[in-house]
């Protein structure tokens, strides 16, 4: 996604990932170093521009697209206890000043707590949902 916004023309600068837990933030930037690495002997774009954090440490700030990491993917709707404290979601929500793009899975988030069921109804109801096939993950890595 970073690399599309990239390819758009967006100035990294002003683009931000959050992700609930350190340790999905941590896993974004090594992919982002590696993207990052892989794509500066072809003159591709510098992705260590992206700010990345917790929705902890994004408090008090704002980016001009935001993309939010919701992490959690399971049958049971499990999402953990900082994806039901309805603070770090509004954080999560509102750092966007142009673009927000929420990624996670819409069956655990709308399984995971009202909050969460309420906004991937009110995605739906605006078709804004964009379901990916069960493999796209794996046919972008390639």
């Amino acid at each position: 996604m970073v690399r599309a916004l990239a390819a758009a023309g967006a100035d990294l600068a002003d683009v931000g990932i959050i992700a609930p837990y350190r340790s999905q933030v941590r896993a974004i930037r090594a992919a982002l170093d590696a993207a990052t690495a892989s794509s500066s002997s072809g003159g591709g774009a510098d992705l260590s521009s992206v700010e990345l954090n917790t929705a902890d440490k994004f408090q008090g700030r704002d980016k001009g697209t935001v993309l939010v990491s919701f992490t959690r993917s399971n049958a049971q709707g499990r999402v953990g206890e900082l994806l039901r404290d309805r603070r770090r979601v509004n954080v999560m929500l509102s750092r966007a000043k142009a673009a927000l793009v929420l990624v996670g899975s819409a069956r655990t988030l709308e399984r995971g707590c009202d909050v969460l069921a309420a906004l991937v109804a009110a995605v739906r109801r605006r078709g804004w949902l964009v379901e990916l096939p069960p493999d796209a993950l794996s046919a972008a890595a390639q």
